[in-house]
């Protein structure tokens, strides 16, 4: 069984009016279709109060080492611009996995080893290095869950 960790979100900050620029909006789609893959189970990972995407488990408030012991014992991540992929490159090594970006750019923000998908650069916001508060949601910067799914089986079938 491959197992899939999933980490969705990146956090509101306080001063941020708008959904946070970072957030794929169509996760529910997207776990629906991995889900009906042969051998795939999918767990996300977050904290509490966040919503709820329709993988098979969701793990929350874990502190940074538990996380990731958790994340090595998984085949592959996907997670949006957070945290999360820069802790596995630190402190995981041996995982692949997908970044998905909207507003800020991979070349700066991700990490070559793994697959940092942004459907457009026009989207990126102007001053890279400035306070999110400034930058605002676009559901059009992201590629729909059927895009994303299909990249996803063939880095999952690379392997």
């Amino acid at each position: 069984m491959k197992e899939i960790i999933i980490s969705p979100y990146s956090r509101k900050a306080p001063d941020l009016i708008s959904e946070n620029p970072k957030n794929y909006p169509y996760w529910k789609e997207l776990v629906e279709k991995i889900k009906t893959l042969e051998n795939v189970s999918t767990l996300q990972v977050g904290v509490r109060g966040e919503e709820l995407i329709g993988c098979d488990n969701f793990v929350k408030n874990l502190s940074m080492k538990d996380l990731a012991d958790l994340t090595k014992r998984c085949h592959y991540f996907i997670s949006v611009d957070n945290f999360f992929h820069h802790m596995c490159d630190a402190w995981v090594k041996d995982i692949d996995g997908m970044v998905i970006f909207s507003r800020s750019d991979p070349k700066i923000f991700g990490h070559e080893k793994y697959t940092n998908v942004l459907k457009d650069e026009k989207y990126l916001r102007p001053d890279q290095f400035g306070m999110w508060k400034d930058c605002t949601f676009e559901k059009d910067a992201f590629f729909d869950a059927e895009y994303m799914f299909n990249l996803f089986k063939e880095k999952i079938n690379e392997e």
